[in-house]
C-alpha cells in the first residue's frame, strides 16, 4: 500500500508561508511594542484592512421600524381610552337617570335638568365635597 501526501492548494501554502513569517516577525518584535505584520509572502504582496461596521444602515432601519410603531402605540393609547371612558359612562349612567327623573319630578322642566349648571351634571364628588363643606360650616355657627 502506498500512502500519497495530501495535495495543498495554492491558497493553504501561501498562508504556510504567511504564518512562517509572522512567526519571525513574532520572534524579532519581542522588545517593541508593535507586532509587525508579514508585507510580502512569496512573491505575492499583502494588504490588510480593519473591518469597519457601518452603523449608519442600522440606525435608519431601527429609525423605521420606530416611525412605524409608534402610530399603532397612540392608537392602542386611544382605543384603551375610549375603552375606559365608555365604562365610566355605563357606570355614571344609573346615577345619571336618577338625578334627571328626580329633578323633572321636583318640578324642572326637561331643558332645564339638562342644563350644564343644573345639579344633574355634578359628580358624585363635588356632591359629597359639597355637603362636608355645609356640615362644617354648620359646626362653625355653633
Amino acid at each position: 500500500m502506498v500512502v500519497l501526501p495530501v495535495q495543498k492548494t495554492k491558497e493553504r501554502l501561501f498562508w504556510e508561508q504567511w504564518q512562517e513569517q509572522f512567526a519571525q516577525n513574532e520572534k524579532a518584535s519581542n522588545t517593541t511594542k508593535y507586532l509587525f505584520l508579514p508585507e510580502q509572502v512569496g512573491k505575492q504582496k499583502v494588504s490588510y484592512q480593519e473591518k469597519v461596521r457601518q452603523w449608519s444602515s442600522t440606525i435608519l432601519l431601527l429609525t423605521c421600524i420606530l416611525l412605524l410603531l409608534v402610530p399603532f402605540r397612540e392608537g392602542k393609547k386611544l382605543q384603551s381610552a375610549m375603552i375606559k371612558r365608555e365604562k365610566q359612562l355605563k357606570m355614571d349612567f344609573p346615577e345619571m337617570i336618577e338625578r334627571f327623573t328626580l329633578l323633572v319630578e321636583a318640578g324642572l322642566s326637561v331643558k332645564g335638568a339638562l342644563r350644564p349648571d343644573a345639579p344633574l351634571c355634578a359628580s358624585v364628588d363635588d356632591v359629597r365635597k359639597e355637603k362636608k363643606k355645609i356640615k362644617s360650616t354648620m359646626y362653625m355657627r355653633k
